[in-house]
């Protein structure tokens, strides 16, 4: 789960992508 963590971190800086946000919330 380090790795989706690393990500949910990069993605933070990108709100941009709200649905990344979502996936993520999913994948948790």
């Amino acid at each position: 789960m380090q790795l989706l963590d690393a990500w949910v971190q990069a993605n933070s800086n990108n709100m941009l992508t709200s649905n990344s946000a979502d996936m993520a919330a999913t994948e948790h």
